[in-house]
């Protein structure tokens, strides 16, 4: 071993394998830097108002790693390419994370909320119950509303928006002002009308109103379009002999 005393304490030794083992608290002072690796690959330093960590070899990573339990595992990197930070576990952050130069850019945490910040306003806020807009909400063709599997509101062709139940297509509205609906339009609050027509050229219209002592839907005005050239109408009936 080679000693180096320090006010009659052992400071700093050298061992046989050539390790040097610190007693005491190692003191560089401003600007002086602890260099690692063989080429210089790293060094850490003070100049009296930062601490500086830096690697000396281009694209060469830096790496923090904890034990856990008796597992080696690398907890952060930093890539020497681009200088993108990884990290490889739960990042805990305080309050929030804000764009640097930007200080109207930026995420913001509270209890069980968070707000994420454009120009200086909270554009989307979340929290336990519920999802808070302050602007518009912008999504691409083809891009969905959903909620649930099978139930979505999609533009699926320019200018048409969709909704789908049970995927399904349920109702179509376009740029025209125009409605489509695939299936029965029920009329008032306790839907007591509907009216009703099949798909596709020469198909019947029917008015049906609800009978609540049958409780069941009765025909007040059948358009008869199947038989071409008919003109029938059958009030009260789905089945007119008769043209009008």
């Amino acid at each position: 071993y080679m000693w180096l005393l320090g006010s009659g304490n052992k400071g700093l030794y050298i061992n046989h394998s050539g390790n040097t083992i610190f007693s005491e608290n190692a003191h560089l002072l401003d600007d002086n830097s602890l260099t690692l690796g063989t080429s210089e690959d790293a060094q850490i330093w003070n100049d009296g108002s930062n601490t500086y960590f830096r690697n000396n070899v281009d694209s060469q990573d830096m790496i923090f790693k904890v034990k856990v339990g008796s597992t080696d595992t690398e907890a952060l990197r930093i890539d020497g390419a681009t200088a993108t930070v990884s990290v490889n576990s739960t990042l805990y952050v305080g309050s929030g994370v804000r764009h640097e130069g930007d200080a109207d850019n930026a995420i913001i945490f509270g209890t069980d909320t968070q707000e994420y910040i454009t120009g200086g306003t909270a554009r989307l806020t979340l929290n336990n119950t519920d999802a808070i807009f302050s602007g518009d909400v912008k999504l691409s063709q083809g891009k969905k509303i959903i909620f649930n599997g099978d139930t979505y509101i999609t533009e699926e062709a320019a200018d048409k928006i969709r909704f789908y139940t049970n995927d399904t297509l349920a109702l179509t509205l376009d740029s025209s002002q125009n409605t489509f609906v695939n299936g029965k339009l029920y009329l008032g609050s306790n839907n007591n009308v509907n009216i009703f027509t099949s798909d596709g050229y020469n198909r019947n219209l029917e008015f049906n109103m609800y009978d609540s002592t049958a409780t069941a839907y009765r025909t007040v005005l059948f358009l008869d379009g199947v038989t071409t050239g008919t003109g029938r109408v059958g009030i009260g009936t789905t089945t007119p002999s008769y043209n009008l």
